[in-house]
């Protein structure tokens, strides 16, 4: 849990995303646009184009306290650190900076009752940066990141095994190329700030100097700069929990109670096994219901056990659970003596959940996420591309190209 400071100070920090009330599950941020499959629409990150009218953001979360609670919703411009920009509201919003809530719906037939709310959050005037904050009565309870782009460059990237003989095995490198074509960019080393992103939780900066100039008005990443090689990883593990009645994949059993109590398949570590190619969402998830009830409000919600095989891991680490399940946090896994295994247990909805699991140094922090699902350059990751543009005295950022590849 992260918690803001107020007034002057809390403008010079970067905004993280939280959620700081036990009774909101299921928080979701994602774009919208017309022709999408509303039972996939989990699976967009919160990036919408400025020009295209028919894509938005869109905010859904579910209240287990089950009652009418009046929530509100601002939006902050930011800078590319994510700390508050110089921007006032009017500069970036058309309206009050001040949004309630009256878009929800009431579980139907649910072990669990809950109120389910929906929100189009009105879409920002410029390109840029954004956060989401959401307050129950002024209390700021959740906060969360969101994009609004231009399409002013084009982006051409595709995704290979390293050319390191090292690291052709177990990373994967983005080649990149940026073509401004004819828009205008004074001193583009100067002006461009380019952010990588792979699997929508781990972020490079790229540095310009390594981005060389290969033509007219256009750049590319140096193909042979190992600053920009990714671990590969393996596809994440796949839970299906769509169903209360039958058990669905890696479900090892279902215990009837209030709520519902399922237990995964015990896991055992991947890391020096061959690659299985098997589908995956990236480590995203979808909210499902194959017992025929509506999946935003007839979806139930079920505890979770997660259990992993217990090992020898070296002084000070644990393991660890992610994935957007957990808000890509690392959840520490604890021993239970009755069953033998190390688990951790989540209160889910329906749905089909990836996860994955790490080795956490306990000093330090940081997380070792080939320990137990290893590398392997063929995994399928999703990738995307940041371009902006900071002109010098302009008192904002402007992004100006996004992709996304695979």
């Amino acid at each position: 849990m992260i918690l803001l400071l107020s007034g002057e100070s809390r403008a010079q920090q970067p905004y993280e995303e939280f959620t700081q009330s036990e009774s909101l599950k299921t928080i979701t941020l994602y774009a919208f646009a017309r022709g999408d499959r509303p039972e996939t629409r989990y699976l967009n990150p919160p990036v919408a184009d400025l020009q295209n009218a028919g894509q938005q953001i869109v905010l859904e979360f579910d209240d287990l306290r089950a009652r009418f609670s009046q929530y509100k919703v601002r939006i902050m411009h930011c800078e590319a650190d994510w700390t508050r920009s110089r921007l006032l509201d009017m500069e970036y919003l058309t309206g009050i900076n001040e949004f309630f809530l009256n878009d929800f719906q009431v579980s139907q037939n649910t072990k669990v009752p809950y109120y389910h709310y929906r929100f189009v959050v009105p879409k920002p005037t410029i390109s840029g940066n954004f956060v989401l904050q959401l307050f129950e009565n002024d209390e700021l309870v959740v906060q969360r990141k969101f994009w609004i782009y231009e399409n002013r460059v084009n982006i051409v990237a595709s995704v290979n095994p390293a050319r390191d003989p090292e690291f052709w095995k177990t990373h994967q490198q983005l080649d990149l190329k940026i073509d401004l074509g004819n828009y205008r960019i004074g001193i583009p080393r100067r002006e461009l700030k380019v952010y990588l992103r792979f699997n929508r939780n781990q972020w490079k900066e790229v540095n310009n100097d390594d981005l060389a100039s290969s033509g007219r008005n256009t750049f590319t990443l140096q193909p042979f700069n190992n600053d920009y090689l990714f671990p590969a990883g393996n596809e994440f593990r796949y839970l299906d929990i769509s169903s209360n009645i039958s058990r669905g994949q890696n479900v090892k059993e279902i215990v009837r109670g209030r709520p519902d109590d399922v237990f995964t398949n015990p896991q055992l570590s991947r890391s020096g096994t061959n690659f299985v190619d098997a589908y995956d969402n990236d480590g995203g998830l979808v909210i499902a219901n194959r017992d025929g009830g509506d999946a935003d409000t007839g979806s139930d919600y079920v505890n979770v056990f997660f259990r992993l095989t217990p090992g020898h891991y070296p002084d000070n680490t644990e393991p660890v659970l992610y994935g957007k399940l957990t808000d890509w946090q690392y959840l520490p896994l604890e021993f239970d003596a009755e069953s033998g295994f190390l688990q951790h247990v989540l209160l889910l909805k329906n749905g089909v959940y990836d996860f994955a699991f790490g080795l956490q140094n306990t000093l330090t922090g940081e997380t070792d996420s080939s320990y137990f699902e290893g590398n392997f350059q063929q995994a399928g990751n999703t990738y995307e591309i940041f371009v902006y543009q900071a002109v010098p005295g302009k008192r904002a950022i402007s992004l100006i190209g996004y992709q996304v590849t695979q």
